[in-house]
């Protein structure tokens, strides 16, 4: 969880039930040390290569408290890069599988040409309920049903049987999608964090704004989540070594 909301610091709520000694307002200066620093990491992020989207930027806010006798720690921020390549190809394979599972389940000409026939009898049958029920026929009506019954078992028995002549083909094709899948992770995400509240970090957070990629506030932190070979890719944007990369 506080990876997640990163610390109390950052006013996250869920952390408050850590606050032993209960809550205390978040400083000013410890809010302009968050907004500057944050505004300075934005800058810092890379624009998307070729081939590549960034697709959000989700800032953690800064609450309005914080654990009394807690120093303000991290400042951290979020941002997502997709391969549209490979999320196209992905697409593809699914809708590849979706196009040959359809197929597969498509009745035969014949046994749809019986299925037909069946549905129109039974309709045919229907029309009968209204005239029966106004003459009070029960016994008629109770055969009317049955053979009405007998027919939708007809219809849904050849939809039984071609379903489970298919299965078998159909969880293969499902097998081999999801094998292709496994483990696949097409966005890389970073988790860029600044850890120096001190006034040195402060000052350097209020400085002059770095260029995209260029990372110079306080000790900094950039971890990558995502397949290896694809964060290698974005982490040369970076002027920064990741401190730990894992799929």
């Amino acid at each position: 969880m506080r990876l997640i909301c990163l610390l109390t610091a950052l006013g996250c709520a869920p952390a408050f039930a850590d606050c032993v000694d209960g809550t205390r307002a978040v400083t000013e200066a410890e809010r302009t040390y968050y907004d500057q620093t944050m505004r300075r990491l934005q800058a810092a992020v890379p624009a998307a290569p070729p081939g590549w989207q960034l697709e959000n930027k989700p800032v953690y806010p800064l609450g309005n408290s914080t654990c009394k006798g807690s120093a303000f720690s991290r400042v951290a921020l979020q941002v997502s890069y997709a391969n549209l390549e490979l999320i196209q190809a992905s697409r593809e394979r699914s809708e590849q599988s979706r196009k040959e599972i359809a197929e597969l389940r498509k009745l035969p000409g014949d046994k749809q040409a019986e299925m037909n026939e069946l549905s129109k009898q039974s309709r045919l049958l229907q029309r009968e309920r209204p005239k029966l029920r106004t003459a009070g026929d029960k016994d008629g009506l109770q055969a009317l049903e049955t053979r009405i019954q007998e027919l939708d078992r007809q219809w849904a028995a050849i939809r039984r049987a071609h379903e489970a002549s298919v299965l078998p083909r159909i969880q293969e094709i499902s097998a081999k999608y999801l094998a292709a899948e496994e483990g696949r992770n097409y966005k890389v995400r970073f988790t860029v964090t600044v850890n120096d509240p001190s006034p040195a970090g402060a000052a350097m957070a209020v400085g002059q704004a770095a260029g995209p990629g260029v990372l110079q506030i306080g000790s900094v932190t950039l971890r990558v989540d995502g397949d290896p070979a694809l964060a290698a890719q974005i982490t040369k944007l970076w002027n920064l070594e990741p401190v730990r990369t894992r799929s």
